[in-house]
């Protein structure tokens, strides 16, 4: 009598064990699908992408692997462009290599220690300006190229880039303004060409695009042979990515540490707020912009006409959209700018 009650209790545990196993199984299984991206709306995101004009490339990769791709109108996967102001997030990265090979102190450096030889007179108001006012957009210039966006054509058709960004007067104490002026970032170019002994392009070659399996086909430069460093850089969307991972994965890209770690660190904090200069933009930090959207953090680079890199370091997620930009109004780009980080925050990031 008592080995059946025995035996019954044996198998009633030996049932109730298997059923825990299966709910513990199930419940892994549904946490592993929740975590990864929603196809249908992904795929809506995609529908959406078709409907846009100018729109040239969507990109998306997760934990480490391209997961949707698409190219649109003149766009192509193995095509090149200028990616405008992205170019800003890319001259950031090679300051952190110089200081990590010890060519620049540090962002604490005076700029007038690089330029002043490259001027008749290097202005005294300028002399307090240091590599960190620059790469944080507030070295307190006069101007605003986000409410006045002929000020970098103006400069960018001048004789001389240097002598003319040094000579626009100071409307703020240098780190306590935030102003976005591609005019003076590109003396971050100049500054790299000093202390590298080569062209900006060259260095970012030999440094950074080569290690990234990345060939820089083109990078504008002016009349005295210095690559813009804040706009002007080509590369194709996959090339894009692989700088999104660089940074997503804290400066390793297979297995090799291309960038250091404090720099990324440095990067994901808010060195300057914008006041809200730019749609999901609150603040800026060395040369990459700092943001939030429904409770997730991300760090991007952007450029005219809507060119993005936007990293969800939580999601494990880089995001690359490209547009058509040349030969339309500034509302136009403005309006395609703001259409893709749109379609962006609100749907793709949604399917994740």
């Amino acid at each position: 009598m008592d080995n059946g009650i025995n035996m019954k209790a044996f198998v009633s545990f030996r049932i109730l064990l298997l059923a825990v196993v299966l709910l513990i199984v199930s419940c892994s299984n549904s946490t592993e699908s929740n975590t990864g991206p929603d196809n249908a709306k992904l795929d809506a995101a995609y529908t959406s992408a078709r409907q846009m004009t100018g729109l040239k490339s969507l990109v998306i990769s997760y934990k480490g692997s391209i997961i949707k791709e698409e190219y649109f109108g003149t766009g192509k996967q193995d095509t090149p462009q200028d990616v405008r102001s992205a170019t800003k997030s890319v001259t950031s990265l090679l300051i952190s290599i110089a200081i990590e090979q010890g060519i620049i102190p540090s962002v604490d450096q005076y700029i007038n220690t690089y330029l002043s030889s490259l001027v008749d007179r290097y202005p005294a108001d300028k002399a307090s300006l240091k590599i960190s006012h620059i790469i944080t957009m507030s070295g307190g210039f006069n101007g605003n190229e986000l409410t006045d966006p002929t000020l970098y054509n103006s400069w960018s058709s001048s004789d001389d880039r240097i002598k003319y960004i040094l000579d626009v007067p100071l409307d703020y104490t240098p780190g306590t303004h935030f102003s976005y002026d591609s005019r003076p970032y590109n003396l971050l170019s100049v500054i790299l060409a000093a202390v590298s002994g080569t062209t900006t392009r060259q260095y970012a070659q030999t440094n950074l695009f080569t290690p990234l399996g990345i060939n820089c086909q083109n990078w504008l430069a002016d009349n005295k042979g210095y690559n813009n460093g804040s706009a002007g850089l080509f590369l194709t969307s996959r090339d894009m990515i692989k700088i999104g991972e660089l940074v997503l994965n804290e400066g390793m890209y297979n297995g090799n540490r291309i960038i250091s770690q404090n720099w990324i660190n440095q990067l994901k904090q808010s060195k300057i707020s914008t006041s809200n200069a730019i749609p999901y933009g609150t603040d800026y930090s060395y040369g990459w912009w700092l943001g939030s959207y429904n409770s997730r953090n991300f760090i991007f680079a952007m450029g005219y006409g809507g060119q993005f890199i936007i990293i969800v370091p939580d999601l494990n997620l880089v995001v690359v959209a490209t547009n058509d930009w040349s030969s339309i109004s500034d509302s136009l780009a403005s309006q395609r700018w703001k259409t893709t980080i749109d379609l962006i925050m609100q749907q793709i990031l949604d399917a994740f």
